[in-house]
């Protein structure tokens, strides 16, 4: 046994061990480090310490406390002004309905037209920022009759058509969609439109902490569900809906943050 009277306070032992005192106080808790008390306080005799010490050599005499639970950032909250008087809501509520109620009737194609020249309206407001952000690479379809997702029930797989999409890509010969590559796409539905760059492999370098709450911060979330990584906002659409100049404004704000991570895209 050591010779060491020294008495020591939780203090003097974990200046000692050089750890902080709430340490100490976690293995007088959890463990028979031996102690004696006077007044009601930890004492603790040096000597005998040290053979409680020494006798467990090697071994983990306190597990880490794990690490306090991080609350998810909430992604911000998504929202566009309805037109006010006087201005022209970018759809309407009947034409919308063509992706409702009206999806697999073949009698509201020229609702859906109008929809998606809607879309093609909408193209021509991005496509500059879409220029200058992607160095001139992102573009839509070459033929304007692929520039969309069909909006002819008889062109449509299923019989019903709940969506209108257009995408930009890059590169020459795509398939309608850009679907063999990354890409960014605006989808319209009965209730809401979004925005979201879809890829076809992971991201290089990979996104980090900062990239995500930067995406975070714009309401912009990353779809874990998806077969390869998909950056979506979804933008409600109520009635009246937005201007085409609000939608143009708002989503050039998302195309900011999206197209640099799409050059990152695989």
């Amino acid at each position: 046994m050591s010779g060491n009277l020294e008495i020591l306070t939780m203090a003097d032992l974990a200046s000692s061990l050089g750890v902080p005192v709430s340490v100490v106080a976690r293995l007088v808790e959890t463990t028979n480090l031996p102690r004696f008390t006077v007044g009601g306080e930890p004492r603790f005799l040096a000597g005998r310490v040290l053979d409680w010490l020494e006798a467990r050599e090697g071994q983990e005499l306190l597990p880490p406390e794990p690490a306090p639970a991080v609350a998810p950032r909430p992604v911000a909250e998504v929202t566009l002004e309805p037109a006010g008087d006087g201005e022209h809501p970018f759809v309407t509520a009947a034409a919308l309905d063509a992706l409702g109620a009206g999806a697999a009737d073949p009698g509201r194609n020229l609702d859906r037209l109008t929809l998606r020249d809607t879309l093609l309206e909408l193209n021509e407001a991005l496509l500059p920022i879409l220029g200058r952000l992607s160095h001139s690479q992102l573009h839509p379809h070459h033929d304007e009759k692929s520039r969309t997702s069909p909006w002819r029930l008889d062109d449509a797989p299923g019989g019903r058509i709940d969506a209108l999409t257009i995408a930009w890509g890059a590169g020459a010969s795509p398939p309608a969609g850009f679907t063999d590559r990354p890409r960014l796409e605006v989808e319209l539905s009965a209730g809401e439109l979004r925005v979201a760059l879809v890829t076809t492999g992971a991201f290089a370098p990979p996104l980090g902490d900062d990239d995500l709450e930067r995406l975070q911060d714009h309401g912009i979330s990353l779809d874990e569900d998806a077969a390869t990584p998909v950056l979506a906002k979804v933008y409600p659409i109520g009635q009246p809906a937005p201007t085409l100049v609000a939608i143009a404004r708002a989503l050039e704000s998302d195309l900011r943050v999206l197209v640099p991570i799409w050059s990152r895209a695989g």
